[in-house]
């Protein structure tokens, strides 16, 4: 399966794309190529729904959390371990990171859901 894209939504003051593909990960990227908006890679083949939701749901607050400059990394991480992200914030900048991710996690679930049930009814 190439990944697919599910559509643009909205996250925080940004409009992001969602696209589903093979896999059981997740990422986003913010410097793209195209030069378009900002892209959060989910996999379907968790045999879990929760678990595939999850991966939406992780996605997405880390990259409200970036978005509202609550994220951090060592400037010397030369092994670009993703383990070596920070997260640094008070209640009210929690809040809102997640409040903009709720609104984009409820707007994705319907098409997140109609591409994992089609995934896994296409396997064997």
């Amino acid at each position: 399966m190439t990944p697919k894209l599910l559509g643009f939504f909205q996250l925080g003051a940004e409009t992001v794309r969602l696209f589903v593909g093979p896999g059981n990960g997740g990422s986003f990227q913010t410097v793209l190529d195209d030069g378009g908006t900002a892209v959060i890679r989910v996999g379907l083949d968790h045999r879990e729904w929760n678990r595939c939701l999850g991966v939406l749901l992780h996605e997405a607050i880390e990259l409200s959390f970036l978005r509202n400059n609550l994220r951090y990394c060592p400037s010397m991480d030369y092994g670009g371990d993703n383990g070596s992200h920070f997260f640094a914030m008070n209640h009210t900048q929690f809040s809102e990171a997640l409040s903009q991710a709720s609104v984009f996690v409820s707007l994705t679930i319907p098409e997140l859901c109609k591409a994992y049930k089609k995934h896994h009814k296409s396997k064997p």
